[in-house]
């Protein structure tokens, strides 16, 4: 259930997309973000309004998987045997997407309470390195459109009060949404998209500012999207569908 409001944007900005020649398939990889609340996720949502305007003309394929970070994405690509969760991606290019988007930087930025919260799970200089591989890897297996998505804001009082409990607890374990962490890995994926061609959305920034921040995320880790959260990140990818 959404308000009159948030439906009639949907509806402005469903009207305006312009997805290129028909028939476009979608193809989404990212972490938990993107492969949880499968069935009223954003992929869900946004599959809804496209397919309301262009039917069965407009596909989808939600490819995410939960923990995710930019190397287990490469590993997966590479069909390495021991990559996690490998067959999330078989034939994934099948058929060969239109549009491609990537949703990550959530755990790749997360830091470890064994290196007293400075060391990332995936080193920014790696981070780069990587996600400049997998862009080489779909240009080569497709001719898909690319947007790089921002990882988007969390409510940080809530992530670090899940890590000082776990220290009272002594256990070992991580610290997701440290803002400055988000920002770091954010400007790399904005560098990497503009100097390779792909599209940027930038999903942090409309989170870190809206106004009722707190009802985009999950009130237990303030990282994961509520609903509402959801259907946030759906219309800003449908309005970036819409073109300059």
């Amino acid at each position: 259930i959404a308000e009159k409001e948030e439906i009639a944007a949907f509806e402005r900005a469903a009207a305006k997309v312009q997805i290129g020649p028909l028939p476009a398939h979608l193809l989404f990889l990212g972490d938990s973000l993107t492969d949880f609340q499968r069935g009223y996720n954003y992929v869900d949502k946004l599959a809804f309004w496209l397919q309301r305007r262009f039917g069965d003309q407009v596909t989808f394929r939600n490819a995410g998987v939960g923990g995710d970070y930019i190397s287990r994405v490469l590993e997966r690509l590479n069909r390495e045997p021991t990559a996690y969760r490998l067959s999330m991606y078989d034939s994934l290019f099948q058929p060969s997407p239109t549009h491609v988007f990537i949703f990550l930087g959530h755990n790749d930025s997360k830091v470890s309470s064994t290196s007293n919260y400075t060391a990332q799970a995936v080193p920014p200089d790696k981070f780069e390195a990587d996600y400049r591989t997998v862009l080489d890897v779909i240009a080569a297996g497709t001719k898909a459109r690319i947007t790089l998505q921002s990882a988007s804001s969390s409510v940080f009082e809530i992530c670090q009060a899940n890590a000082d409990k776990a220290t009272a607890a002594n256990r070992t374990h991580s610290l997701f949404g440290k803002p400055e962490e988000l920002e770091r890995y954010n400007s790399l994926t904005k560098k990497i998209a503009a100097e390779t061609g792909a599209a940027y959305l930038d999903v942090y920034e409309p989170t870190r500012t809206h106004p009722d921040k707190r009802s985009l995320f999950d009130p237990n880790d303030g990282v994961h999207l509520t609903n509402a959260g959801n259907r946030f990140i759906a219309l800003r990818i449908l309005e970036h569908l819409c073109g300059p």
